[in-house]
């Protein structure tokens, strides 16, 4: 085995023993719910069986009243009677018919007497077919390739659910939580999704220098325009919860990290193949000859992956413009509302993150291949080396 195989195969094996103990000694997060739920209440599943009338009453608000039949739960089989009333201030309506699935809220007073109403529909089915859907075209269209992509997504929900959630709800610093598994997460994709070879060996070490100067970055951000990470709703629903405070500017850091992980991982792939497919069709070339190539083609990737990240994060925080747009607030005034600053900061920390990650991965691609590690251990038949 030569120096080309050495570190790829030196990582997986690092990482994967790591993720395998640090998944093993995941805390169980100890939860301690300061606001109770209602005696005797429960979640059900039920269908509709019957709309037994639709209207508007008389302050001018639409209503159904509906029979479910309860699915599951402690009065499975039986059926109640559910009034579903115009959702707030915008008098809009559930539309519900006979055969549609639901998640009832039911509760059974002290006087015996049942109390009930529909939470939610049941989405599971159609969520199901759209994970088929998603499974077979990643498998048609990319191959092995693509079916081992899935296997790396499956361990980063692993990783977040098994690892980071647990140990932030058990009070561990978020951030330090947060770059251990993001790192878990990068080896387990990587090398799953592009094989055990140096140039993904490359791409992990740009990914990693990048994601830490992202940390860096955000977090003296973070701290120099004094976000709280109090803005939101969850958060005040989270530490009643959880029963016990939260380092809540380390969240914000979390979740920055986190949502630039999946674009540095594209970046510094794309940047890595790059170099080393320049290598393969001229080795003739000198590292700076190959620096400079691989940065003619980054350029047009960062212009294309910093609106993409732009629009992702605009995207997501939609509903929040239209409504802080509805302030007759100037420009200058609006983006000091802390939840307007955390989306300003997450958006340009990312950028930054994911162009530091060109010239980054860039280069240690072609200094990987300066030094031989642009092929991996020859066929068998010695006629052709392997990257």
């Amino acid at each position: 085995m030569n120096r080309a195989s050495i570190w790829p195969l030196a990582f997986a094996t690092l990482g994967l023993v790591a993720l395998a103990v640090l998944l093993l000694t995941a805390p169980n997060p100890r939860i301690v719910t300061s606001t109770p739920e209602t005696a005797g209440s429960e979640v059900l599943r039920g269908t509709v069986v019957e709309v037994l009338d639709r209207g508007v009453s008389a302050s001018g608000r639409p209503f159904l009243r509906l029979r479910v039949r309860a699915d599951s739960g402690s009065i499975r089989g039986a059926t109640i009677d559910v009034d579903e009333r115009a959702i707030g201030a915008t008098n809009l309506l559930r539309d519900f018919s006979s055969g549609d699935q639901v998640l009832l809220n039911y509760s059974r007073g002290a006087n015996g007497s049942d109390s009930a109403y529909i939470a939610e529909f049941v989405r599971t089915p159609q969520l199901a077919w759209l994970a088929v859907i998603f499974v077979v075209a990643t498998g048609v269209v990319g191959g092995l390739q693509g079916l081992r992509s899935l296997l790396g997504m499956a361990i980063s929900f692993l990783i977040i659910l098994r690892f980071i959630v647990p140990h932030v709800l058990n009070g561990a610093n978020p951030v330090v939580v947060t770059v251990i598994g993001a790192l878990l997460v990068q080896v387990a994709t990587l090398y799953l999704s592009h094989g055990l070879n140096s140039k993904t060996t490359a791409a992990l070490m740009g990914t990693v220098v990048a994601l830490v100067l992202t940390g860096v970055l955000g977090w003296t951000f973070i701290e120099g325009t004094r976000l709280t990470g109090l803005a939101s709703e969850e958060v005040t629903y989270l530490t009643n919860q959880t029963g016990r405070p939260l380092h809540f500017q380390g969240l914000l850091l979390a979740g920055l990290i986190i949502g630039t992980l999946g674009v540095l991982d594209d970046v510094a792939v794309s940047q890595s193949s790059a170099v080393f497919e320049i290598h393969r069709a001229n080795p003739r070339l000198s590292p700076r000859d190959l620096m400079s190539r691989g940065m003619r083609i980054g350029r047009d990737h960062i212009a294309a992956t910093v609106n993409t990240l732009f629009l992702a994060y605009a995207g997501s925080s939609l509903p929040l413009m239209l409504l802080l747009s509805t302030r007759p607030e100037p420009l200058a005034t609006l983006l000091n509302r802390e939840r307007i600053t955390v989306e300003v900061v997450n958006a340009l920390v990312g950028s930054l993150g994911l162009i530091a990650a060109v010239p980054l991965t860039t280069a240690i691609a072609a200094l990987a291949v300066a030094r031989g590690w642009g092929y991996a251990i020859p066929v068998q038949d010695g006629s052709q080396p392997a990257s």
